[in-house]
């Protein structure tokens, strides 16, 4: 059986400065566990230091606590460690006051609470224009952002403080609790007061939101020109000087206070750049490291590896993941399908939760890792109640992990294809067809392309089950087509693709679904294809897209749509990801 892991451990390179730290570290759960650490100074003076943040920002006020009908939400401290990617060092003990707002009713306790971030795609975009125009590359993180916000007029949210500490015995007797000022962190307004805050400077510079996500920013000034992605506290910005970037920080700090470096790591993305061939590698290996170490044990029980099977290295010592026996493709194509049909009758609760951590973790790993996306959707499945051969595909794909920690997405790759297009900017859309284990229904593939870079990669189970395989496609192209519709605004936007341009190419590989979207058709044959799903027709017309032939071994989005052997699967992944070249040498 398994179970949850109970606690996290980090392993660090043992750092001078922190003497008391080993080279594997516990992330305490709760206070109380912190206190029974050999690094527990460490964590207090952190402690110390966040408690003397809150006092200067006047973030709460020291109050009797209010009648029992009011509501008092309670507050823990939550630890975390900030290691250097390079060194794996450690550079900070980290630990911040997060609030429980679970309790507070939306509606009645707030109102306002939606907060953007910016979605990877339009992260890739920025990285995509910064490489093609060999822009600067910033990174800048606001210095306890929440707190730095404030409430709305007349938004009344008190809270207990969390372990430690003693605020002592108001006038009714009763321990004192903080009436907030600022919106802390856990509380139900506080993203969006955040980002309500943080858009005064931005906007009051000069940058206008691109799209309607509300999370990316464009400054347009000939011949001045800078980008900025939002993701809570932590921007990214591709300026066209060094100089615009830090006037742009000179006028942010009259607000917040914030650090600001070269870009290096986004979003838990490391960004790793080559000026001299236009391209950024983007990578996740610390968090495939931390994922592999966390399952190492379990894999090598459940699929009987030795450690030391030699047949995969001949004459050598294992080293690192070499022991899991690395696949060559995430789901082997001789596998047999996934389905419901092996999902026990009795629920493992412990068992689903394993399941949903591991596959919520490869979720995040796709940003990077494109090459995932069927096989962790199919995954996905079945977390609700996973079975044997459900396990036992998701090993295999921790094993293919195993062997591809180190490639990274390529941001600029332009192919052949890519310099067909103006901008690169072209997609590719594939079904498959009448599969048995998901009651016949199609599987999907998007994938999007811009400035040589895969923008958006989508894999999904069809809703309906289609007659023929042109209905399949069919389906498929007008998702593609909304998909590509997205990309195309972001771009227009950005004034880098005119509403006059001819319309993007979706590169397809069945003539009679392009017949199909190009006009009425062979009525016995159609007429039962549910019209308000088939947009792709109606964006055709439009000439906001276009359908493109191209042969099925060209088809990149097949990758999306099924099982592949390694010899094809290898050949598309070769498209948009790789190895840094200095791993190479």
């Amino acid at each position: 059986m398994i179970h949850a892991k109970p606690a996290v451990f980090r392993s660090v390179v043992p750092n001078p400065l922190f003497p008391l730290a080993g080279d594997s570290v516990l992330i305490p759960k709760t206070d109380q566990q912190a206190q029974k650490q050999p690094c527990a100074p460490y964590w207090n003076a952190d402690k110390e230091l966040c408690l003397a943040r809150h006092r200067e920002l006047h973030a709460h006020d020291d109050v009797d606590r209010p009648d029992a009908s009011v509501q008092v939400l309670d507050t823990k401290w939550v630890f975390d460690l900030k290691i250097n990617s390079t060194t794996r060092m450690i550079e900070r003990f980290k630990t911040r006051i997060v609030a429980n707002g679970q309790p507070q009713i939306l509606g009645f306790d707030c109102f306002d609470v939606h907060a953007p971030t910016v979605p990877m795609c339009e992260i890739k975009l920025l990285l995509a224009i910064a490489a093609f125009r060999d822009m600067e590359l910033y990174q800048m993180d606001t210095t306890t952002a929440f707190i730095s916000a404030a409430l709305k007029p007349g938004e009344l949210i008190y809270c207990n403080p969390p372990r430690g500490v003693d605020l002592g015995l108001g006038s009714n007797g009763l321990p004192r609790v903080w009436k907030l000022n600022a919106p802390l962190e856990g509380t139900r307004p506080a993203a969006m007061r955040w980002t309500q805050t943080s858009g005064i400077p931005i906007q009051s510079f000069g940058f206008v939101p691109i799209g309607s996500g509300g999370a990316f920013w464009m400054y347009n000034r000939p011949p001045e020109f800078m980008l900025l992605c939002t993701h809570v506290d932590d921007f990214l910005i591709a300026a066209t000087t060094l100089i615009l970037a830090e006037r742009f920080l000179a006028h942010y700090r009259k607000h917040h206070l914030c650090k600001f470096g070269l870009a290096a790591t986004f979003v838990g993305v490391d960004v790793i750049r080559d000026r001299s061939t236009r391209r950024i590698y983007l990578s996740q290996a610390t968090l495939i490291d931390r994922l592999l170490e966390q399952e190492f044990a379990g894999i090598m029980r459940r699929e009987n590896l030795t450690g030391n099977d030699l047949r995969y290295n001949p004459g050598k010592e294992l080293n690192k993941w070499e022991q899991l026996c690395p696949c060559a493709t995430p789901f082997d194509y001789k596998m047999p399908r996934l389905s419901n049909a092996d999902s026990p009758e009795i629920i493992d609760a412990a068992l689903v939760h394993w399941m949903q951590v591991v596959v919520g973790t490869l979720f995040y790993i796709l940003n990077t890792h494109p090459d995932l996306v069927h096989s962790v959707h199919q995954l996905a499945r079945f977390v609700h109640n996973p079975g044997p051969s459900h396990i036992k595909a998701l090993d295999h794909v921790l094993r293919y992990l195993a062997g591809t920690g180190d490639l990274c997405l390529i941001v600029g790759n332009w192919t052949d294809t890519d310099l067909r297009f103006l901008a690169g900017f072209h997609s590719n859309a594939d079904a498959s067809h009448k599969n048995v284990e998901l009651d016949f229904r199609g599987i999907t593939g998007i994938a999007v392309f811009a400035f040589g870079t895969l923008l958006l990669a989508r894999s999904f189970v069809q809703d309906q089950v289609s007659a023929s395989s042109c209905e399949a496609e069919y389906y498929a192209y007008s998702s593609g087509a909304k998909d590509i519709e997205y990309v195309r605004l972001l771009l227009r936007d950005l004034l880098l693709f005119p509403d006059d341009a001819l319309a993007p190419a979706m590169l397809v590989d069945s003539e009679p679904a392009i017949a199909v979207s190009q006009g009425p058709t062979q009525r016995s044959r159609t007429k039962h294809i549910d019209f308000t799903l088939a947009l792709c027709r109606d964006y055709v017309m439009r000439g906001r897209v276009r359908l493109e032939y191209c042969s099925t071994s060209a088809q990149i989005a097949d990758m999306f749509t099924k099982q592949l052997g390694p010899g094809i699967f290898l050949a598309y992944r070769a498209r948009f990801m790789g190895f840094v070249p200095s791993l190479l040498t």
